[in-house]
């Protein structure tokens, strides 16, 4: 929390909800599988297989963006942007669009979705 205020003192609001980020992932004690790589070196093409079925938008270009969380829970897709609220589509929701919104940089921070199966 000092750390916060302190951060906040100093004028810098982005690194603020980056603390904010952190924290709330370590109230939830989420276990991350994350992927890193070069552009295009078929981390969304695991991603999909792994999961059976196309999550992710795969092509040679390189497509995904941002942050996309991916995760089994109450069957809904929440699209986080910088300066707006986010906004949440339920099941059955448009898996175009969800994979569009993934490339999706300037605007948008991150895609949360909750399957209503279970993934993995």
């Amino acid at each position: 929390a000092a750390l916060y205020q302190k951060i906040l003192d100093n004028k810098h609001t982005k690194r603020g909800k980056k603390i904010l980020d952190l924290y709330d992932k370590y109230k939830m004690q989420e276990l991350m599988f994350c992927c890193a790589g070069h552009f295009s070196a078929g981390k969304s093409s695991m991603i999909n297989a792994l999961f059976g079925k196309e999550i992710l938008p795969n092509s040679p270009i390189p497509t995904s963006a941002n942050i996309v969380k991916v995760m089994s829970g109450n069957g809904t897709v929440r699209v986080f942007y910088h300066h707006e609220q986010p906004v949440e589509y339920q099941e059955p929701y448009d898996m175009d669009m969800v994979k569009q919104y993934s490339t999706v940089k300037d605007t948008i921070r991150k895609v949360e979705m909750r399957a209503s199966q279970e993934l993995l």
